[in-house]
């Protein structure tokens, strides 16, 4: 029984691989609807087929049901000029990327306990993250970049480090900064480094729901479509907030796992010159 159940298994994740595929050929293909690609490419599945995998109209076909190897989906993913967040969606539906294990619930608590500890002892902005991407707890230097006098101020369900930047209810959107420029900077790249951390967790149904709510504040639904656009930020800098002087104040996002396990874990700002690689 569990050879049928594995052969199915690998049907589904073969359909899967071959779907998103010809939705990204479609896509490329739409896009140059109306010019001529620099390189002629026709995005066809004659093309693909030619071009970069030999096999590809016999998968469509059914004629053949071995999945493509990680390699070739890098080939294929480069072929349809993917973005890596198309790339990593691609490797993600041929299981090639595996989503992050979870913890316990008494793991996660005791593990919450020792990042609180160490974020207390930071002298830089710092709070700990659920694996279920919400903000449990942060240290003062961060609760006074966010004009907040307490976390708990926030309803846990808009506890998250999107809807900081993007609800206008919440302080820390105010005091970002006064230039619409840096702004407008700070909510890209708040999408793009989220999207890239997170991308493995996407398929979650907490995570699709968390979205769907998000969408209801002001800006988040047209900078998350464009997202797909987006570079990534170098070194992912975050523009908080403007000085006194109308001077940017540079901070780098970072995080600090604890021992082996991807969640929770400790996000936060260092102090970083512009100048700076």
């Amino acid at each position: 029984m569990g050879i049928i159940d594995n052969a199915d298994d690998d049907k589904q994740t073969l359909r899967n691989v071959l779907t998103l595929i010809e939705q990204l050929r479609c896509r490329r293909r739409l896009e140059y609807s109306g010019q001529t690609h620099p390189e002629n490419k026709r995005f066809t599945q004659d093309e693909l087929d030619a071009v970069v995998y030999h096999s590809y109209k016999n998968l469509l076909k059914g004629r053949t049901q071995r999945l493509p190897s990680r390699e070739m989906l890098i080939n294929i993913a480069a072929y349809l000029e993917c973005s890596p967040e198309e790339r990593n969606a691609l490797l993600l539906a041929a299981q090639y990327l595996q989503i992050p294990t979870t913890v316990s619930a008494q793991q996660e608590s005791d593990l919450l306990k020792e990042a609180s500890t160490l974020i207390h002892q930071l002298p830089f902005p710092a709070y700990t993250i659920t694996q279920r991407l919400s903000i449990n707890e942060a240290n003062q230097p961060f609760l006074d970049l966010c004009g907040l006098a307490y976390l708990g101020d926030i309803p846990a369900e808009r506890r998250t480090e999107l809807h900081l930047v993007f609800d206008p209810n919440l302080p820390l959107q105010s005091s970002l900064s006064s230039s619409e420029a840096i702004k407008q900077t700070n909510l890209r790249t708040a999408i793009v480094d989220w999207r890239t951390t997170y991308q493995l967790l996407q398929h979650q149904w907490w995570y699709q729901e968390m979205i769907e709510q998000l969408y209801t504040l002001p800006c988040f639904g047209d900078t998350w479509e464009q997202s797909q656009h987006y570079e990534t930020q170098p070194a992912y800098i975050y523009i908080i907030a403007d000085t006194p002087l109308q001077q940017p104040t540079h901070m780098r996002a970072t995080t600090l796992t604890l021992g082996d396990n991807p969640f929770p874990k400790i996000a936060l700002y260092l102090p970083h010159h512009p100048s700076e690689s």
